[in-house]
């Protein structure tokens, strides 16, 4: 049984052992809930999220259990996964994927391309949301990766503030590195000083962007801005990808 089956089909014995031993599941539009509620006294009635840590009120900890922290209301989330599918190392398969997280309780999960790309609905906000992803994906699916989340907001925002996607360029050539922080501002000064004409680059909040009109694998624009020297840990995406994410969310 591939590896994102088994997990699910643990969860869901999870859940039923929850409900037969006395925890009703109740469905959200993220994450499955179970409520238990001592006999007689509401008053001690303890709530927990299925996929978390220590359960409030018991002595021991329960399979798949977190404390999430969560937003006010179920939202479209954007999530990258980081370094997959490049050509043997950490292959995930986007149907088990999809699966898994289905499994596990999120809304209306969609996957773009095989680079990992994931557009789900949850109420986690995007910096739990990324922690908990990880520790899914690698539980599930057996793959280690880093996971780096934008809301539907925010992912249009990035867009909205993208000056290098000017008419007549290929989406294909324009790349959006997304940081898991604002990078280094003396990274960024350097990168700005650089002459690597006809390349371009500009970076605003956790976005950088650049045009490599060569393309990418004799840029040297891209060999300035390396993880390492920016300070921070990012995922790359072409112009094309990101603007397909959006509309995957809005539909």
């Amino acid at each position: 049984m591939p590896p994102a089956f088994r997990y699910a089909s643990t969860v869901r014995r999870v859940w039923r052992a929850r409900l037969e031993s006395g925890f009703p599941i109740v469905a959200s539009s993220s994450k499955l809930r179970a409520s238990r509620f001592s006999s007689g006294d509401s008053s001690s009635s303890r709530a927990a999220c299925v996929c978390g840590s220590v359960i409030e009120g018991e002595d021991r900890p329960r399979p798949y259990a977190y404390s999430h922290r969560i937003v006010a209301a179920a939202q479209r989330q954007i999530a990258l996964l980081r370094g997959i599918n490049l050509v043997k190392v950490r292959r995930v398969s986007m149907p088990e994927l999809r699966e898994l997280l289905t499994g596990l309780g999120y809304g209306d999960v969609r996957t773009l391309l095989q680079s990992g790309n994931v557009v789900l609905t949850t109420e986690l906000e995007p910096a739990r949301l990324e922690r908990t992803l990880e520790e899914e994906i690698a539980e599930g699916l057996g793959v280690d990766t880093r996971v780096l989340v934008r809301t539907r907001d925010e992912l249009a925002d990035v867009i909205a503030r993208n000056q290098l996607a000017t008419a007549g360029r290929d989406p294909r050539r324009i790349r959006v590195a997304f940081c898991e922080s604002e990078p280094d501002p003396e990274a960024v000064r350097a990168l700005a000083a650089a002459d690597v004409a006809p390349e371009e680059f500009a970076a605003s909040g956790r976005e950088v962007y650049s045009w490599h009109p060569d393309g990418f694998g004799t840029s040297r624009l891209l060999k300035l801005a390396t993880e390492q020297k920016l300070g921070v840990v990012a995922t790359a995406r072409n112009w094309s990808t990101v603007t397909k994410l959006l509309e995957l969310a809005d539909t």
